[in-house]
């Protein structure tokens, strides 16, 4: 995962200027909604380039979730 922009299919693009390195220094990590219908399910588990990424958060981060869903079943 290198720095540069995530393009979503949400009309909007998140600029991501570091890379995952940097949740090494974080002192709060937010994981924003991901929506997985235009690929196979993953049961609650996270792919492996985004847990590499969240491997390198210390133990004493923050973790924050959001969600952009219209539903709580969306969240």
């Amino acid at each position: 995962m290198e720095p540069g922009k995530v393009v979503t299919d949400a009309d909007f693009t998140v600029n991501v200027p570091l890379g995952p390195l940097a949740l090494r220094d974080a002192d709060t990590v937010i994981v924003p909604a991901a929506v997985e219908d235009h690929g196979p399910q993953q049961q609650g588990r996270l792919r492996p380039l985004a847990e590499a990424a969240l491997a390198e958060e210390p133990a004493t981060a923050r973790l924050a979730s959001s969600c952009t869903g219209s539903t709580t079943e969306g969240c």
